[in-house]
């Protein structure tokens, strides 16, 4: 059968070929090529759906090759007025972001692909622990747990046998002040839990068993927390279960809320819906996300999808959800997700990934009042392509007391920080060799977060190894004494020449990426015009205005970046 379906694969990508763009399957090519360079198989599901399989993880995701142009997705932003900030990674002055990070050391641990690793301290020593994965070349796959000291040496200080899944979450599903940790692999999750305050939490807890049908398990990212208000820990996943009326679709596909029952020592499902139809039903899901979207105190989930749906599905009672919110968006893919009130305006903001041909795209959603969301920035980084897993995160990278969005898309390792409200520039920049996930966590107790990225390579044998790189901060560069202070962000010229009759060449420069607009006024502050609204990258523009439908008068043209901008005054003679 595996032999067919390689057979099969290899006709299906043959004909593409031929009938497709060159460049767009050399493209594709290539990422199949990078994935079974980690142990990743691919195969065709059909002429456009293409399956993802790293087995030693139990990670399977089907992903589709049916593709919006960028002139679909430019127009959709357009008439949603959403500003698009546009990355190429190969543009980027790297000496720029140099001094903040340097290599520490490598322990050999990673986690399954696009999840990033477990680290914490829950045995209280003061060390960092990190749960995740090992392999050495000639060894099979185990769930160990690493412990780094202050100078980067590492200790295996737990062996999981005979485990040997995916660190997924730290929880407390019993609300014993115990922590657990939670392993996955394939249709089950695998619950560990301390033993004292102290220890490890090496105690066989419970298991639990998404899938009723295990031929049907397709990798979600899962979440476990209090969703109801009660005193009980919930989990929300993807699963299946029998039908007992439908005689040719035995097993059917949904999202479920389990809630832990202590009188079980396990979780129970309480409620259930099936967001995706037919022919994908839940499969085409990839994940979810937590938080209070709409700040009404009621919390809510989030759900995405591969042809570009996303729900936020709110709790309305104990055990009971409903859908409060949708919206189709011009992305396939859409499987990644996180949230955090990064831009700081007490809104907590979610973001929703997609990957394609083309690179990433993350379309940032706010609220605009109690179960309602709109669209308020558009990323898109030349990054990854269509069979890239980037990881998202939203974390306090450099303490400040405020959220930076991370991405890692491809190879690119991006950090953003806001400016202002809806509004997120270039913090920090790294291009690693290779990528499963990435984790930001002070390793080395200096009180400054570094970052650990997970990482795998295959020998000349076609045998894996698991690695992880640690990063330590240096601290160079705190708050107050970044190297592109707003102020210093752009400069504009006055306008050449002038006085003009009708033309004239408006001149600026832009020292870090970010979101630029310009705008026209007239001696009485009417806005008559918008000459620029995009993203930049670095560098120095030119734009020409031709007043040859204006008055002669005065004129006020202003740059602007969010909260900071600089106006100049020209005089248009005819």
């Amino acid at each position: 059968m595996r032999f067919t379906q390689h057979i099969l694969s290899i006709i299906i990508f043959f004909l593409l070929f031929l009938g497709g763009g060159t460049r767009e399957h050399k493209q594709l090519q290539r990422e199949i090529d990078d994935l079974h360079r980690k142990g990743i198989t691919t195969h065709f599901l059909n002429d456009t759906t293409i399956a993802i399989e790293q087995a030693w993880s139990g990670f399977k995701r089907a992903k589709t090759l049916s593709e919006p142009t960028e002139g679909t997705i430019r127009t959709w932003a357009t008439q949603h007025n959403v500003p698009v900030l546009e990355i190429d990674p190969t543009l980027i002055d790297t000496n720029l972001y140099s001094g903040r990070y340097t290599y520490w050391t490598t322990v050999p641990i990673s986690n399954t692909i696009g999840g990033p690793l477990l680290v914490g301290d829950l045995n209280r020593n003061g060390k960092s622990e990190i749960y995740g994965l090992s392999k050495e070349y000639l060894t099979d796959y185990m769930s160990h747990v690493y412990e780094i000291d202050t100078n980067g040496n590492y200790t295996l200080l737990y062996n999981y046998v005979p485990r040997r899944g995916s660190s997924m979450q730290f929880v407390d599903t019993d609300t014993d002040s115990l922590k657990e940790v939670v392993l996955n692999y394939g249709d089950s999750c695998f619950n560990y839990e301390q033993t004292t305050p102290t220890s490890l939490p090496t105690r066989r807890n419970f298991n639990y068993g998404m899938w009723q049908f295990q031929g049907t398990a397709i990798w979600t990212f899962y979440k476990m927390t209090n969703l109801d208000n009660d005193s009980h820990i919930d989990f929300i996943y993807r699963g299946s279960e029998p039908d007992s009326v439908d005689s040719v679709n035995l097993f059917h596909n949904y999202t479920y809320v389990a809630e832990f029952n202590p009188s079980i020592n396990n979780f129970q499902r309480v409620w259930k819906t099936q967001l995706l139809h037919p022919p994908w039903n839940e499969s085409g899901i990839g994940g979810y996300d937590v938080g209070d979207y709409d700040s009404d105190g009621k919390m809510e989930f989030l759900a995405s999808e591969i042809n570009g749906t996303v729900w936020v599905v709110e709790n309305n009672g104990d055990n009971s959800y409903h859908i409060s919110w949708a919206d189709t968006l011009p992305f396939i893919n859409l499987f990644y997700q996180t949230s955090g009130d990064v831009d700081n305006d007490g809104k907590r903001e979610f973001f929703v990934g997609a990957t394609t041909g083309s690179g990433n795209w993350t379309t940032v959603f706010e609220a605009d009042s109690d179960n309602h969301y709109s669209p308020k920035f558009l990323f898109h980084l030349l990054s990854g392509g269509s069979l890239d897993e980037p990881i998202y995160l939203t974390n306090d990278v450099d303490n400040d007391g405020k959220l930076e969005l991370v991405i890692f898309s491809g190879a690119d390792l991006y950090v953003f920080k806001s400016d202002g409200d809806n509004s997120y520039y270039l913090w920090y920049y790294y291009h690693a060799n290779a990528k499963e996930g990435v984790q930001f966590y002070d390793f080395n107790g200096d009180g400054r977060k570094d970052f650990i990225i997970s990482k795998s390579m295959q020998n000349g044998n076609l045998q894996l190894r698991l690695y992880a790189d640690v990063y330590k901060s240096n601290g160079t560069l705190g708050v107050g004494n970044e190297p592109h202070t707003l102020p210093n962000a752009i400069t504009f010229n006055q306008n050449y020449p002038n006085p003009f009759n009708n033309m004239t060449i408006l001149e600026f420069t832009v020292n870090r990426l970010g979101f630029y607009k310009l705008t026209l006024y007239d001696i009485n502050g009417k806005n008559i015009g918008i000459l620029l609204n995009n993203g930049l990258q670095p560098g120095t523009y030119k734009i020409q205005w031709d007043g040859n439908n204006f008055s002669s008068g005065i004129y006020f043209c202003q740059l602007s970046t969010n909260n900071y901008s600089v106006v100049r005054k020209m005089i248009l003679l005819k």
